[in-house]
């Protein structure tokens, strides 16, 4: 099934996702995450951007044959060297921003099918996790830049 999801202005995308306690009670949810993202040609879809307040996100990263999903994902390490590129937003449709971020990062989190992992990330990889993170945290990429530069005083 697809997912409605969430836009701008929706309250929902300011509020911070609780941590999963059962993998199980989730997995439709991962589903129709998956073929949302999916069909929406999208790279990543936070749980909070269609409407549950959970900690699960759900990424494709280009050239990769299939989406996968991470619960409770945290980053544990970030690279004190950051990128500055531009980003979309499935809840922001045709915005693009310039978002600095770190070029490398370490995250923990729980796969689907409950196991533990680690993962390092560099470039676009490590692009998309920060921003579906910042989706759990209630934080919307236009937080991430100046108010002189969301009035296009850059």
């Amino acid at each position: 099934m697809i997912l409605e999801i969430r836009k701008e202005n929706d309250p929902i995308l300011s509020k911070k996702c609780s941590k999963v306690r059962e993998v199980d009670s989730i997995r439709n949810l991962i589903e129709e995450m998956k073929e949302t993202l999916a069909f929406t040609q999208g790279v990543g879809l936070a749980a909070s951007q269609v409407g549950e307040l959970k900690r699960v996100i759900v990424v494709h990263f280009p050239g990769e044959e299939e989406s996968f999903a991470l619960i409770n994902p945290k980053i544990i390490h970030k690279s004190f060297k950051k990128n500055k590129e531009k980003e979309g937003c499935l809840s922001f449709p045709g915005i693009f921003l310039e978002i600095k971020r770190a070029e490398r990062i370490k995250i923990k989190g729980i796969k689907e099918n409950g196991k533990k992992v680690v993962l390092s990330l560099t470039g676009l990889p490590a692009r998309i996790i920060q921003h579906e993170i910042d989706h759990l945290n209630g934080v919307v990429f236009l937080k991430r830049i100046s108010i002189f530069e969301r009035m296009g005083w850059n």
